[in-house]
């Protein structure tokens, strides 16, 4: 499932798109002004993509990141 939200959800609603980023394992899309603004992910989402890119690129790439 897709998880978009505006902006102001993240500001007055924070617990429920958590929990929805989490439960769903996948990144949340906010939208500011009806475009897309920023990914919102939980740290084990992120650090899933940072290893990936990292096993593509060479472990140089997790010095200060991880």
């Amino acid at each position: 499932m897709i998880n978009i939200y505006p902006v102001s959800d993240l500001r007055n609603s924070y617990p429920k798109v958590e929990a929805a980023v989490k439960e769903s394992g996948s990144p949340a899309f906010l939208t500011k002004n009806g475009h897309g603004s920023m990914v919102l992910m939980s740290l084990e989402q992120y650090e899933v993509m940072v290893r990936a890119v990292a096993t593509v690129n060479g472990n140089a790439i997790l010095d200060g990141i991880i």
